[in-house]
């Protein structure tokens, strides 16, 4: 039977492109200039925000790859089936030239993630994990630091360098001042605002991996937490002040819709 979902959108006129089709279903709308992505199995994101997009880091990583924005590649694998493990091990470490890392994927900071050098360590970490517990895989991406935006309503509103995480044993000691030209910062910017509008959510953070030669989306986070940059900044805790009073005139105007 077909979706009432894509039944509507087909009515309304609105192109379907079913992207992941089992699991996590992923589903592209796009009619015109607009698009946005929904699981296209039990409803649409009202107000462009679909919250199990961004808590989900398989789901992130695709909708960025097919965005075309370099992006830490991340999917799902199912620790209880040996040869699916012997599989994407190979692929993400490149025939086991890199190490791979391991996070739940519904996991928040650092917890739960694991790197591997070795097959045989993965195998020997999956004989441990509950059947239920789910898992995302990635290459793991040397880096020189994490640079976070904020944005509200698709536009960047902050930015910073992410301080040091000693919970993290995958992210680098930052000890002396990493320089990001002005030119990187803006393209970097304009990454961040083209992600925001994509996923459709109103107050992001995006996360990017700060390479040698090149950068990476490694993460997106829906509830940022603004009081690590007003530490290191603390001239600019006026700014976040009015950045929130926007956002709480925001609020008011999507709840009176609803009055």
């Amino acid at each position: 039977m077909i979706s009432y979902i894509n039944q509507a959108a087909t009515n309304r006129g609105w192109s379907i492109e079913k992207m992941i089709e089992s699991g996590d279903y992923l589903t592209k709308y796009t009619k015109g200039d607009l698009s946005f992505y929904s699981d296209g199995i039990s409803t649409i994101p009202v107000n462009s925000q679909n919250h199990s997009i961004a808590t989900n880091k398989v789901l992130t990583s695709v909708i960025l790859e097919k965005e075309g924005i370099p992006c830490i590649m991340t999917r799902e694998i199912h620790l209880k089936d040996p040869r699916e493990v012997g599989e994407l091990y190979d692929v993400f470490s490149e025939k086991g030239t890199k190490k791979v890392v391991l996070k739940p994927i519904d996991g928040n900071k650092s917890k739960g993630l694991t790197s591997f050098e070795t097959l045989e360590e993965l195998e020997e970490f999956a004989k441990t994990i509950p059947k239920e517990k789910r898992y995302c895989i990635s290459s793991f991406f040397p880096h020189l630091c994490e640079l976070r935006f904020i944005l509200f309503r698709k536009k960047a509103e902050l930015y910073h360098l992410k301080p040091n995480n000693i919970d993290n044993p995958l992210r680098p000691i930052i000890d002396k001042q990493v320089d990001i030209s002005d030119s990187k910062l803006n393209e970097l910017r304009e990454k961040a605002e083209k992600i925001a509008q994509h996923l459709g959510f109103d107050y992001i953070a995006v996360d990017f991996l700060i390479g040698e030669t090149e950068e990476k989306v490694i993460e997106v986070n829906l509830n940022p937490n603004l009081y690590s940059f007003i530490r290191s900044h603390p001239d600019s805790f006026q700014r976040v002040v009015e950045l929130f009073e926007r956002m709480f005139d925001f609020k008011e105007e999507l709840l009176k819709l609803h009055v």
